[in-house]
């Protein structure tokens, strides 16, 4: 987009860059809510998960990732200027993240420098509040802190993309 001047003529329309930089978060945060709807309709469907009393909490703590997500996203694509790298930097940043956030293993299992690394991306924090919902029927109070730092994250990455995306 912003080889071809599409940014240059976005910026044009009489909007705060603000509300720009939340649109295309937006965008983003809202393939990802199809993208959760879909797997948790599948994975009770197919695969018969039961996801106890706390679907309100799972759901907004999915929303709330995504958002953070996407947010990243975003920022990624502002501060990388090969704009070709992007898809892969984001790519291999989720992969990374995932793997260290305890999607791919229980951090449980994994030794305590790992474990603290694990524990610095919101990969992690979401994992924590996820295993307190399906895992463990915890409520709002188990998961308020994972919660709370996904949200912190997610308004930082966001602050953070509107800041620095330049539409030049």
């Amino acid at each position: 987009m912003r080889a071809n001047g599409v940014l240059r003529r976005i910026a044009l329309h009489p909007a705060a860059k603000i509300q720009l930089v939340l649109g295309k978060i937006l965008g983003r945060f809202l393939l990802g809510v199809v993208q959760i709807v879909y797997l948790l309709v599948v994975s009770k469907l197919l695969f018969g998960i039961d996801y106890g009393g706390n679907l309100m909490l799972i759901g907004a703590t999915l929303l709330v990732f995504a958002w953070g997500c996407a947010s990243l996203g975003v920022l990624i694509a502002a501060v990388v200027t090969n704009q070709e790298s992007v898809q892969g930097l984001c790519t291999l940043g989720s992969i990374a993240m995932a793997a260290l956030g305890g999607c791919w293993w229980p951090l449980e299992i994994v030794p305590d420098f790992a474990r603290q690394i694990g524990g610095l991306f919101p990969t992690a924090w979401a994992m924590d509040a996820m295993h307190q919902l399906i895992s463990f029927g915890g409520g709002l109070p188990e998961i308020i802190n994972p919660l709370l730092l996904i949200t912190l994250f997610a308004v930082t990455t966001s602050v953070l993309a509107a800041k620095v995306l330049r539409f030049q």
